[in-house]
Order: structure tokens, then sequence, then C-alpha cells
């Protein structure tokens, strides 16, 4: 499932005009899902249908405007379950800095599930990150030094990284205006 959708959505991009820098898939392991359902404070009665990343998708685009119009195409495409979806730039105050993705949870439409090739995924739920490639390496490093770790990360070390996802946030910003004024070029 996880490879075809994989597929998908590089056609959905494709269709879109959008240039995409990577699409990754993956179904969870029985490890994680078994650590899923165990962790402190969960209380599912039934995990196969609770569980809403089963299957996830990361979608890496070089721009934000392609991010949002990505976005866009996937609330046309799939049955959104927007009580789990989240775009992680919400949760942010004007003051804050730090993770940045959007989180979409989706099943397939009616319509593409009545189609053989998709029927037995019908009711599966899916989670898919979207975001760009400054967003994807402050997540994958923010990641391994603050979630790996075996301590809480000192406040110092904390301030240092979302500092660093503001500095990564004007960037995306800067290389935005920076494509719009090449391609201004080009037409004149």
């Amino acid at each position: 499932f996880s490879i075809r959708l994989k597929n998908l959505l590089v056609d959905i991009a494709e269709l879109h005009e959008l240039d995409v820098h990577i699409v990754e898939h993956r179904a969870k392991s029985i490890d994680s899902f078994n650590n899923k359902i165990s962790s402190p404070g969960k209380n599912y009665h039934d995990p196969l249908n609770e569980i809403t990343d089963l299957c996830g998708l990361r979608v890496i685009f070089y721009y934000q405007d392609d991010v949002n119009k990505f976005c866009s195409a996937i609330y046309e495409e799939f049955d959104i379950d927007k009580e789990n979806s989240v775009n992680k730039f919400d949760e942010l105050n004007s003051d804050q800095f730090g993770y940045m993705s959007t989180h979409i949870v989706c099943k397939l439409s009616n319509k593409r599930a009545e189609l053989f090739e998709w029927n037995k995924f019908t009711n599966i739920k899916f989670e898919i990150q979207v975001r760009t490639v400054l967003q994807h390496a402050w997540a994958s490093i923010s990641h391994a030094i603050e979630y790996k770790s075996k301590v809480d990360t000192p406040k110092p070390l904390a301030r240092q990284l979302n500092r660093i996802a503001g500095l990564l946030e004007l960037s995306d910003e800067q290389f935005l205006d920076l494509r719009t004024k090449s391609e201004d070029l080009k037409v004149e």
C-alpha cells in the first residue's frame, strides 16, 4: 500500500507541475506498532483502526508554495481526517520557531476505492507529511538530538535548535523569493 501511495503522490505532484525533492514511504513495523499501543497514556480499543499512521509517507519539496499547492491537491484527491491532521506551523506562536510540517491523515476517496487495484485498501488510514527540504533537514537533526537522547535536551541546546529553525524559515522565504526573481528574469 505504501509503495502504491508513493507512486500516486509522485503522479499527483507531476500533474500539478510541482518539483518534488523526494518521496519517502514506510509501513509501521510490528515493534513500532507494539510500542505505540503500549505507550503510557494511550488507550486503544481497536488499534488497527484507531492508529492513523500504519502507513506513512513524506513528500519533500524545495519551496514552501509547492508544499501549499500539494497539500491543496491532497485535499482534493483523498478523504481527509481533519481531526487528526495538522499544520505544525499553526501551533507556533508568532514569537516561536520550531518544527514545521503539514501532517495530513487520509483514507482513499470513495471514487478511488472503487477501483480494483485500490479496493483492498479502502478503510486503511495513512499519514502524509509534507514539508520543504530545509524543514526536513531541521526535523531530522532535531529528532537525532532531542528524541534519541536518553536525557531531556538542556534549555540552551533547545533554544539553539529553535533559533536555527527561525533561520531556516527565513531561508525558505529567501529561496522562494530568489526563484520568483529568477523566473521574472527568464520572462524578461
